[in-house]
């Protein structure tokens, strides 16, 4: 069996039992005997959701109104070595990686964070970040994904293929998907350049039938061509013969010029 990878422990001085440990296997939130159901509960799934990464607690004013500025303090345990972390409730954008006595050492973000999260917890998985796999599935009362009847919904207007999305990139199933959306969108641009192309006459907007009328034409033109083409072939030789008569002309002219000075030298 492999070692445990878990949320160890979360503490505050605000809370009426101040540190509270999970366990190996199924953890409980339960109300009291007391029949004060209603509270305290959800208030608790979201410091959970909290200590993942999450921002709904921090930015809830009744926390802020009743409760006032306080630490959460927690730990995780991954391969037998504990980790522990603290964040502010007002300053939440901060997380505090600190020594065993919550004694702050240095800060990251929570990008940051989740990023560290996701490595320990050995998900990585592609196109699917570590908040989008945890607050999907924290259902609690004042986060926006609590409607029973959006269960793969993070937030209630999320559309309908990205939820279906997000949970073929848990089970690892997206790739082929993504590959085809890939070529789909490649194909959806190129065909946005060529109608702007039409659009602004950078190339031609025809139908079928001034297709094949084009067609016929070019056939007809290449038809001109090709007789045009005799014709010069034939105007070059006619050119060629009268060249060279004229050449044989000026040479008998030129041979009989000679000849008869030559003659006359002589007398």
């Amino acid at each position: 069996m492999g070692e445990l990878q878990m949320l160890y422990e979360i503490m505050c001085e605000k809370f009426k039992k101040k540190r509270i440990e999970f366990h190996d296997g199924l953890n409980t939130i339960l109300g009291t005997n007391a029949g004060d159901n209603s509270i305290g509960k959800s208030s608790f799934l979201l410091i959970i959701d909290f200590v993942f990464g999450g921002s709904t607690y921090a930015q809830a004013d009744d926390i802020i109104k009743n409760v006032g500025e306080h630490n959460i303090c927690f730990s995780f345990k991954f391969e037998n070595e504990f980790f522990f972390f603290s964040r502010e409730v007002v300053n939440y954008h901060d997380i505090w990686q600190c020594n065993e006595k919550y004694e702050k050492q240095h800060s990251m973000d929570t990008d940051e964070f989740c990023n560290w999260l996701d490595k320990k917890y050995k998900i990585q998985l592609p196109y699917l970040t570590f908040r989008n796999i945890v607050s999907r599935y924290i259902r609690v009362y004042g986060k926006d994904n609590a409607n029973e009847k959006l269960p793969l919904h993070s937030v209630s207007n999320e559309k309908a293929k990205d939820a279906r999305s997000a949970l073929l990139k848990l089970f690892d199933y997206y790739m082929p998907i993504h590959n085809l959306s890939q070529q789909a969108n490649k194909s959806n641009e190129e065909l946005k350049t060529y109608q702007k192309a039409q659009k602004y006459n950078f190339i031609s907007n025809i139908g079928k039938r001034d297709f094949s009328r084009n067609e016929k034409e070019l056939e007809r033109l290449n038809v001109e061509l090709e007789e045009l083409a005799k014709d010069v072939e034939k105007g070059f030789a006619d050119l060629d013969a009268e060249i060279s008569e004229e050449a044989i002309r000026i040479k008998k002219y030129f041979q009989e010029s000679v000849d008869c000075e030559v003659g006359l030298n002589l007398v």
